[in-house]
């Protein structure tokens, strides 16, 4: 099953943090993000994931679609402050609803 360590993050090419993506057998792709301009925690620029504790997530579908509010109901967009753990349950149940 996929966890949060799987994620391969770089520096954001579009503000002071960091992005990672992960690509699902489906087509499914979770972005995730942190930095001074996202919804993390803590909201700066450091240098690799295990200095933050909160990420801002998004999964989008193999079209480009958020669907990230039909795996976590409630949640709007984007899932803000998403600690690693939360990260890797949503990851095994969007793996285990791919087999579905």
């Amino acid at each position: 099953m996929a966890r949060f360590e799987d994620i391969k993050f770089s520096k954001h090419n579009g503000f002071n943090g960091i992005h990672g993506t992960y690509n699902f057998k489906n087509g499914n792709v979770m972005s995730v993000i942190a930095g001074e301009f996202a919804h993390s925690i803590p909201k700066m620029q450091l240098s690799h994931p295990s200095q933050y504790r909160g990420f801002e997530v998004l999964v989008v579908d193999h079209y480009g679609n958020a669907i990230t509010e039909e795996i976590l109901p409630g949640i709007s967009g984007i899932f803000s402050n998403a600690s690693p753990e939360e990260i890797t349950s949503l990851m095994q149940a969007i793996e285990s609803n791919q087999n579905k």
